[in-house]
């Protein structure tokens, strides 16, 4: 298997973080001034939501990765996965949505036969009232 590898610098990536963007923590630091990845969160009813960004846990759980993806911009990651939610979401098809706040589980929405969704945690929803959810947090 091959090592994940700095674009600016070439040394070996350790951090599922710093092999996630490619580039290391001290080169993501001296090319923009900032030394770590702040993580703003959303919270509703005990979940919290990642603010317009896509952990590399999420991304493994049902979009493929791709060496391409990696080398993208934040926006195009944040944008390709919105798109992944939405057509999970018009198939009825399962898709994440966040990481529980308190137990840090994966939010999985999945279809149910009577037609609603329901979470990993027991939360069901009409497929409409799901849709206005997704669509006021701004992710589909």
């Amino acid at each position: 298997m091959k090592t994940p590898r700095c674009s600016k610098c070439g040394r070996p990536l350790k951090d599922p973080v710093s092999i996630a963007l490619g580039i290391g923590p001290v080169c993501r630091g001296a090319s923009n001034g900032v030394r770590h990845i702040q993580i703003r969160s959303r919270s509703s009813s005990g979940r919290v939501y990642a603010a317009g960004s896509v952990s590399a846990q999420q991304m493994n759980l049902f979009a493929p990765r791709v060496e391409e993806e990696l080398k993208c911009s934040r926006r195009e990651r944040i944008l390709a996965a919105r798109r992944v939610r939405r057509v999970a979401y018009e198939n009825r098809q399962s898709f994440q949505i966040g990481l529980n706040s308190r137990t840090k589980e994966p939010v999985i929405y999945s279809p149910t036969p009577e037609g609603a969704w329901k979470t990993n945690d027991g939360y069901q929803a009409t497929h409409e009232a799901l849709g206005k959810y997704l669509r006021q947090y701004g992710m589909i």
